[in-house]
């Protein structure tokens, strides 16, 4: 039997499609890009090398194997066509990436900028080049320091320079625009390094020229605040809800004698002679909203005492809650004491209006009296008592007239215009004594007047005035004494310079000192004079600022009238 015709070796289905669809071994890099038509072109390359090899496998291939390879070139197409459908999902994704990572950094709403370690930019996006106003090509390898003003240079390189340890190393300057205008930016700096493993630093740039103008603003509006409050002459002062002085100006510091930092963080209680009364004030604002004119006393630390009247209101954040006090206190020092010299004052015109009245009175009653005297002898024609009458009617008119002439005097005191002059006590002391040089020979007294160079200031007329009353005075008062004696000097006191008017008369009861310097006061009726000469001096002396009071220790003992006077100098230079 013949052997049996030897039969060609048919590959397997599977290995035709694999010869088919295998992937050469030069194909490019799948992110190389290419068109269909080098595809096509490679492809029947590829072919034509396997062509002679396929041939002869496909013709001998039976129909069933040819089937199964047309079957599987189908489905591996199908395949391809899904993995292009992958592809282009694919590719839309990193399409919707590139536009979500555009909006992300380039429409970011700061500005980013990559700088190498030489600080020129290496990367930056659309906001970076909106703020410094240039094109991004052309900031690309520039130095982002010439951006910044020159004055803030060095905080720009203290911040580049400064080691990345935790957090965003930051800083605020001025940056400079194309076009030379200024802005205000805040940097923050994170230091990295980039794909070839060298270091950089990317910053994160914003405006912040809206911030600093506000800033600014605020700071303005509170140093106006401040100096409105400093400029204040009354004490301000702001409270806590828990009683605590929160701020003072310096007026609260002058009248308190403690400084701010003192002041701050304390009871607003502690500061004042009645802390209870303090307190029950401070909390009445709280309740009320506010107080007026509500009194008390603040204690200096020297122990002085000043007497305030107190306004105070609550105030308020954003949200309407109260949360402290404002007070302001007025110093009523010197109200007090123009309260206290106006009833003094209303007091002198009571006492003055009752001995003008008194005083006037007897004259009137005189006149009256003998004017029916007169009529009456007038009408049973007594022709030797008329003269009579008439004498005592003159006599008491006269006596009017020179009471009305001293009232007027005694009024015009301290209310003339007169330019004040420098003039030496010798000059005052020896005017007045020779205007009472007669009643000095007459009763024999001794006078001595200090030598050494006192200057006074005023009204020269009425400095002499109140020598010459108080001499004139002592000269009245000197009794049976049978070697009378007058001093007149200047002595120190505690800083203070009091001028005497010193005799060695009858002197003054202790009980007599209050009424002595009184309009109309005689403590002896019988003295020649109307009462006006001592009330005259009290006068003149305060109207110079000064004050005067009697020294005596009782009958026979003598007085002494010691006062001040505003301005008065001990041995100084003659004025020119």
């Amino acid at each position: 039997m013949s052997a049996a015709k030897k039969q060609p070796e048919v590959p397997a289905a599977g290995a035709f499609c694999n010869l088919f669809v295998s992937q050469p071994s030069d194909s490019p890099p799948a992110d190389e890009p290419h068109s269909k038509v080098s595809l096509r072109q490679k492809a029947e390359a590829h072919f034509r090398e396997r062509e002679e090899l396929s041939s002869e496998k496909l013709e001998a291939l039976p129909p069933e194997s040819m089937r199964t390879i047309l079957y599987e070139l189908r489905v591996h197409q199908i395949e391809l066509e899904m993995q292009n459908e992958e592809l282009r999902a694919a590719q839309a994704d990193l399409d919707a990436e590139r536009a979500h990572y555009f909006d992300l950094y380039d429409l970011a709403p700061v500005g980013y900028v990559t700088i190498s370690e030489a600080g020129l930019i290496l990367e930056a996006n659309l906001t970076a080049s909106t703020l410094l106003d240039v094109k991004r090509p052309a900031l690309i390898k520039k130095p982002l320091s010439r951006f910044v003003l020159q004055e803030d240079r060095d905080i720009f390189h203290l911040l580049i320079n400064q080691p990345h340890q935790t957090g965003w190393p930051m800083c605020d300057l001025r940056m400079v625009k194309s076009d030379g205008t200024t802005f205000w930016a805040h940097l923050k700096k994170v230091s990295a390094r980039d794909k070839n493993d060298a270091p950089v630093c990317r910053i994160v740039l914003s405006d912040i020229t809206w911030r600093k103008k506000a800033e600014e603003m605020v700071r303005d509006a509170s140093i106006y605040s401040r100096n409105l409050i400093e400029t204040s002459l009354d004490p301000l002062v702001t409270i806590s809800a828990e009683g605590k002085i929160t701020d003072v100006n310096a007026a609260t510091e002058k009248i308190t004698g403690w400084n701010r930092d003192r002041l701050v963080g304390t009871d607003f209680s502690d500061y004042f002679t009645d802390p209870e009364m303090a307190r029950a004030g401070y909390q009445k604002v709280f309740s009320e909203g506010k107080v007026v004119d509500y009194p008390l006393a603040i204690r200096h630390t020297s122990g002085s005492v000043t007497d305030v009247l107190y306004n105070a209101s609550v105030y308020r954040n954003d949200q309407g809650e109260v949360i402290g006090v404002f007070a302001a206190a007025r110093d009523i020092t010197e109200r007090k004491r123009a309260e206290e010299t106006l009833h003094k004052k209303n007091a002198e015109i009571t006492n003055f209006t009752t001995a003008v009245s008194h005083d006037l009175k007897s004259p009137l009653v005189t006149i009256k009296t003998f004017l029916g005297y007169l009529d009456e002898d007038l009408k049973t024609n007594k022709a030797g008592t008329v003269a009579k009458d008439l004498g005592f009617i003159h006599g008491a008119a006269d006596k009017m007239e020179r009471l009305l002439d001293q009232i007027l005097e005694f009024a015009r005191i301290g209310h003339q215009k007169v330019a004040p002059v420098m003039v030496t006590l010798q000059e005052v002391v020896q005017e007045a004594l020779d205007l009472v040089a007669g009643q000095i020979a007459e009763r024999g007294v001794q006078v001595e007047a200090t030598q050494e160079t006192v200057w006074l200031h005023g009204d020269r007329f009425r400095l002499v005035q109140i020598f010459q009353n108080l001499v004139d005075n002592a000269v009245k008062f000197l009794g049976d004494q049978p070697a009378p004696r007058i001093e007149i000097g200047a002595e120190q006191e505690d800083g203070e310079i009091f001028l005497f008017v010193r005799d060695n008369g009858k002197g003054i009861e202790p009980q007599s000192h209050s009424k002595l310097f009184g309009l109309f006061e005689k403590l002896d009726p019988r003295t020649p004079g109307s009462g006006v000469g001592l009330a005259t001096v009290r006068r003149i002396v305060e109207a110079h600022g000064g004050k005067i009071r009697v020294q005596s220790d009782g009958r026979g003992k003598g007085a002494t009238f010691r006062f001040t006077l505003a301005k008065t100098e001990r041995n100084p230079i003659s004025p020119a």
